[in-house]
C-alpha cells in the first residue's frame, strides 16, 4: 500500500463526502432552545449589545461576534448557521484523520472520523469538537517537535479557542504542561521555558479582548459568567449517569435503551485501559505513545460535560478523543499483522453505524443522520428559516411567530420563556431581559425578582410565548 497516496485520497475522500452528507442535511429539523441560546445573544450583539453587560451567558464572545459577521455578510436567516457548522463539522472530519494518523496506521485511523460523520451530535455545538481537533492538532505538533516555537504555537491556538470556547482551550493548556512535563523533564529549565511561552502567547491573544470588554465596563462580569456561571449552569442543569444494570432486555424498547447506555461506558474504559499502555510507550521512547497522551488527557478532561449531564448528544460532542485511542490501540493490536482493508472499513463502518443508530431518535429535532429526513416532509416559510420538519412542528412554529409579528410592532420587545430563545430570532422581536433562559436558580432571591418584573413592566411587554414542557420532558 502507497500509504501517502491512501493518506491523499483518505482525506480528500472524507472531506468531499462529508460536505456533501453534511450540506444535503443542512436545513432539516430545528430546536429553539439550543440554537436560540446562540442566535439569542448574536441578534443582541447586532443591536449594539455588549455580552455580559447588558445581557447573561457563560458563553465565550467569539462565536457571538462570529456569526454576527456572517449574517451581516451573508441571508439574516438560520440557514446560514447551518452552512457554517456543516463546514465545520466537514473539518473535524478531516481532522479527526489527520490527528489519528500521528497514532495509527491508515485503515484505523478512518473509525475516528466516520464515528463523527454518523453521528455529529447538536450542529450548533459543533465549535467543541472543531476546537478539540484543532486543540490536538497543536499539541502533536510539539509533541512531535518539542520546542519554543512549537510551545508558543499551542498558547496561540489555546488563546484563539478560549474566545471560542473556553473550556476546550483551559483543557488544551492543562495537556499541554503536562505533556511538555513528561517529554522535557518536569523539573527542568526546558519545561519552565515552554509553559510559560505558551501561557504567554495565550495572553497576548486574549489581552485584546480583555482590554475591549474592560473598556466597556464588562471585564468583571465576562470573567464571572465565563469561567464560574457555566459550572453553576451544568449543576443546575444536570442528568445522572446511565446504570449498566439491566444487562439484558426485558422488552423491545430495552434493545436500544440498554446499549446506549452502554456507550457512555465506552470513553472511560478506554481511557483507563490506555493510561498504563501511554505511559510504558513514553519512558520506551514511543513517539505514537507522546502523540497519545494530550488525546488521553484532552479526553478525560472533556468527560465531565458526559457526567455532568449525562446525554446521549453530550455524549458524541465529547467521544472522539476515544474512538482516536481506539485507533491507537487497534493499530498497536495489528501491527506488522496481515489483515484485509475491507475487514478494517467494515468494523469502523459497523461501529459508526451502532453509533448512528443510538443518536437516532427523533425527539431531539436534530440533523443528527441521514435518517432524520424520513419524517420532515415540509418546509417553513418563516422570513428567517426555510428548514424542513415534520407537518405539526411546522404549523405551531408558523402560527407562533404570525401571532407574535401581527400583534406587535417591529422593535418590540416579547418574552418567550423558560426556554424558548429562538422565538426572538424568528420573529425579530428583541428580548427585554438579560437572561436567555430562565429556568430554577437562576434568581436568587425576591429582590432578583423584582428586579425582573420592574424591568419586564418597564420595556411594556405585551406578548409572551410559554413552553410548559420541562426541558428534559
Amino acid at each position: 500500500m502507497n500509504v501517502a497516496r491512501w493518506d491523499r485520497w483518505a482525506r480528500w475522500g472524507l472531506g468531499f463526502f462529508a460536505a456533501i452528507y453534511y450540506l444535503s442535511v443542512h436545513r432539516y429539523g430545528i430546536n429553539v432552545l439550543d440554537e436560540g441560546y446562540l442566535l439569542g445573544p448574536v441578534q443582541r450583539v447586532l443591536d449594539g449589545q455588549v455580552p455580559y453587560r447588558d445581557f447573561v451567558h457563560q458563553y465565550a464572545p467569539g462565536r457571538f461576534y462570529i456569526v454576527a459577521a456572517l449574517l451581516s455578510i451573508f441571508p439574516d436567516a438560520l440557514e446560514t448557521t447551518r452552512v457554517l457548522w456543516a463546514l465545520l463539522l466537514t473539518g473535524s472530519v478531516v481532522g479527526l484523520y489527520g490527528v489519528a494518523r500521528r497514532v495509527s496506521g491508515p485503515l484505523a485511523a478512518l473509525w475516528a472520523p466516520l464515528c463523527l460523520l454518523a453521528a455529529p451530535g447538536p450542529w450548533q455545538k459543533s465549535p467543541l469538537v472543531a476546537c478539540t481537533v484543532v486543540s490536538l492538532w497543536s499539541l502533536g505538533l510539539f509533541a512531535r517537535r518539542p520546542g519554543l516555537r512549537t510551545s508558543a504555537l499551542v498558547g496561540v491556538v489555546a488563546g484563539v479557542i478560549c474566545l471560542v470556547r473556553q473550556d476546550v482551550g483551559i483543557y488544551a493548556l492543562v495537556s499541554f504542561v503536562l505533556l511538555s512535563g513528561a517529554i522535557l523533564n518536569s523539573a527542568g529549565r526546558a519545561w519552565a521555558r515552554s509553559v510559560a511561552l505558551c501561557f504567554l502567547g495565550c495572553a497576548a491573544v486574549l489581552l485584546p479582548a480583555v482590554v475591549m470588554f474592560a473598556v466597556a465596563g464588562a471585564a468583571g462580569a465576562a470573567l464571572e459568567q465565563v469561567l464560574f456561571a457555566g459550572l453553576e449552569g451544568l449543576r443546575a442543569n444536570s442528568l445522572p449517569f446511565p446504570s449498566i444494570f439491566p444487562l439484558l432486555p426485558r422488552d423491545l424498547a430495552d434493545l436500544v435503551e440498554i446499549p446506549s447506555r452502554w456507550i457512555h461506558y465506552v470513553p472511560p474504559v478506554v481511557y483507563v485501559v490506555s493510561v498504563p499502555t501511554v505511559f510504558r510507550g513514553i519512558r520506551s521512547g514511543d513517539p505514537r505513545a507522546r502523540q497519545a497522551l494530550p488525546i488521553l488527557v484532552m479526553g478525560v478532561l472533556l468527560f465531565r460535560l458526559d457526567v455532568n449531564r449525562s446525554h446521549i448528544l453530550h455524549l458524541v460532542q465529547v467521544i472522539p478523543p476515544a474512538w482516536i485511542l481506539v485507533s491507537w490501540h487497534w493499530s498497536r493490536r495489528w501491527s506488522g499483522r496481515s489483515i484485509r482493508p475491507a475487514l478494517a472499513v467494515g468494523v469502523a463502518a459497523v461501529a459508526a453505524g451502532l453509533l448512528l443508530l443510538q443518536v437516532k431518535l427523533d425527539h431531539f429535532h436534530y440533523p443528527n443522520s441521514v435518517l432524520v429526513a424520513s419524517g420532515y416532509h415540509e418546509t417553513t416559510t418563516l422570513e428567517r428559516a426555510h428548514v424542513r420538519v415534520a407537518p405539526r412542528r411546522r404549523q405551531a412554529l408558523e402560527g407562533v411567530v404570525a401571532e407574535l409579528r401581527r400583534d406587535t410592532a417591529p422593535g418590540e420587545p416579547i418574552l418567550a420563556l423558560p426556554d424558548l430563545p429562538l422565538f426572538h430570532f424568528l420573529a425579530n422581536r428583541p428580548n427585554p431581559i438579560p437572561f436567555e433562559l430562565l429556568r430554577p436558580g437562576r434568581l436568587e432571591d425576591v429582590r432578583d425578582e423584582d428586579a425582573l418584573l420592574a424591568r419586564i413592566d418597564e420595556a411594556g411587554v405585551r406578548r409572551m410565548v410559554w413552553n410548559a414542557r420541562p426541558v428534559d420532558g
